[in-house]
């Protein structure tokens, strides 16, 4: 078994390896989701045609889509403090509780098996 300060420190290693990755792909999508949670609306046809955007908020698109982004904005938010902050946790939790069964059961998790390959 791993000791404790070992395993402290790989967790956090695994967790600046992670953080990057996780709050960019949490970032760009709840930014992308965000006008189509508050209903912005653009006409590209005029835009294009007649250099006329005709801007406007809410719709009837609103009505369903909008729900659906902000439940989907929330989901992820709380995925991502899931993922960088308690699955961490838990897995040192466990750890830890791990070496606390094997010490009670008198198995000592000083002791490494060591798995020679041929």
């Amino acid at each position: 078994m791993i000791p404790d300060d070992i395993f402290h420190d790989l967790i956090i290693q695994a967790g600046k390896a992670r953080l990057r990755p996780v709050l960019l792909t949490a970032i760009t999508t709840v930014l992308g989701l965000i006008p189509l949670a508050i209903g912005f609306n653009m006409d590209f046809f005029s835009l294009f045609s007649e250099f006329d955007p005709k801007i406007y908020f809410g719709g009837d698109n609103v009505i369903f889509w909008g729900p659906l982004a902000w439940a989907v904005i929330y989901g992820l938010l709380v995925a991502t403090f899931l993922t960088l902050i308690i699955v961490p946790v838990l897995f040192l939790m466990v750890h830890q509780f791990k070496g606390k069964l094997l010490s009670w059961f008198g198995k000592h998790p000083e002791q490494k098996t060591v798995i020679e390959t041929p």
